[in-house]
C-alpha cells in the first residue's frame, strides 16, 4: 500500500516523497517544453525537487512538533500529488522562492503556543516578514490581513497595534536603506497595476478544480470541527484559508508574484488535500484516490 508508507515522517517516507516529487517535475518540464534537452530537465526537476522537499520538511517539523494533529507526515504524499496536478506555465525565479520562504516562516509563526506576551512577539514577526514581502511586492500587503487572526481574544489591542506598526516602520527603514545603498534607489521594485482576467484557459481547468475542493475542505473542517482543532490548529486553519483564497485573488487579477499565475496556491492545496487524505480510513481508498488523482493528472495534461 502506497500511502502506509506515509503514515509517519520517516526516512522511508522522504525518500519516496522525494522521488515522488522528482517524478512529478520532471512530467510536468517536459509537458511545458518537450523541446527541452533531457540533461536540462533532469537537472532542473533535481534542483526544484530539493527545494521543494526542503519546504516540505520545514512544514513536516514544524506541524509534528508544535501542533496536536499530525498532517506533516501526509504533506510528504500531498505535496507531490498536487505537484502532478499543477498548473505549471513558467520559470521559476527568484521572487517565487523568497516569497515562499517568507510565508512558510509566517506559517510557522501562526502554528505557534501562543500566551499574552508571546502573541506580541509573534505580531511584531508577522509586522517584519510581511512588511519584506510587501516590498518586494506591494500586492502581498493583502497578507497584513492574515494578522487580525491573532488578534481574537486579546483584551489590549493598543499594544499589538504598538508591535505591529513598530515592526514596519522598523523594517521599512532597513530595507530603503539597504537597497538605495546596492542599488541606489530606495524601491525594489514598481508598483504592478491590477487587470481582472474574464477567462481562465481550459489547461488550468483541472488546477482550479482541485483549489475549489482544497477550499470546501479547508472550510468543512472548520465549521463542522470533524477534526478536534485546538486554539492554534484553528488558527493555521484560518491561515491556510487566507493563503487560499488569496492565491485566487491574486491569479483573477493577474497579480501574482514572480513568474507562475499559480504559485501561492500549491502549499495551501496541498495542505487541505493533505486532510482530506487523512480522513479516508481505509488503505485502499486511500491509495485509490492517490493513484487516480495523478492519473487524471497525467492525462489531462498530455491531452490539454
Amino acid at each position: 500500500m502506497i500511502t502506509n508508507i506515509f503514515k509517519r515522517v520517516s526516512i522511508k517516507s522522504v525518500i519516496v516523497s522525494f522521488f515522488l516529487t522528482y517524478l512529478a517535475f520532471i512530467f510536468n518540464l517536459y509537458v511545458s517544453d518537450d523541446q527541452t534537452s533531457y540533461k536540462v530537465l533532469l537537472e532542473k526537476s533535481l534542483l526544484l525537487t530539493i527545494v521543494i522537499m526542503i519546504f516540505n520538511l520545514i512544514i513536516a517539523y514544524n506541524e509534528q512538533r508544535k501542533l496536536n494533529i499530525r498532517f506533516g507526515s501526509q504533506y510528504l504524499i500531498s505535496l507531490p500529488v498536487c505537484i502532478f496536478l499543477f498548473y505549471y506555465d513558467a520559470e521559476n525565479d527568484f521572487q517565487d522562492f523568497l516569497m515562499t520562504t517568507l510565508i512558510l516562516f509566517s506559517l510557522n509563526i501562526f502554528s505557534r503556543d501562543f500566551n499574552k506576551s508571546s502573541i506580541l512577539k509573534s505580531i511584531f514577526s508577522l509586522g517584519i516578514v510581511f512588511t519584506t514581502m510587501s516590498f518586494v511586492n506591494i500586492n502581498l500587503s493583502i497578507f497584513f490581513f492574515s494578522i487580525i487572526f491573532l488578534f481574537r481574544g486579546l483584551i489590549n489591542k493598543e499594544k499589538a497595534y504598538i508591535s505591529l506598526v513598530c515592526s514596519v516602520a522598523v523594517t521599512l527603514q532597513f530595507l530603503f536603506i539597504s537597497t538605495y545603498l546596492i542599488t541606489g534607489k530606495f524601491f525594489y521594485r514598481k508598483l504592478e497595476y491590477i487587470s481582472a482576467t474574464n477567462f481562465f484557459p481550459e489547461n488550468e481547468f483541472i488546477w482550479i478544480t482541485i483549489i475549489v475542493i482544497a477550499f470546501v475542505i479547508g472550510v468543512f473542517h472548520k465549521r463542522k470541527n470533524k477534526i478536534n482543532f485546538s486554539p492554534q490548529n484553528k488558527i493555521l486553519n484560518a491561515f491556510m484559508l487566507f493563503w487560499l483564497i488569496t492565491s485566487v485573488f491574486f491569479r483573477y487579477f493577474n497579480i501574482y508574484p514572480g513568474e507562475g499565475r499559480w504559485i501561492l496556491s500549491l502549499m495551501p492545496t496541498a495542505y487541505f488535500l493533505g486532510i482530506a487524505i487523512k480522513e479516508i480510513k481505509k488503505d485502499f481508498w486511500k491509495d485509490f484516490a492517490v493513484i487516480s488523482l495523478i492519473f487524471v493528472a497525467i492525462i489531462s495534461k498530455l491531452y490539454l
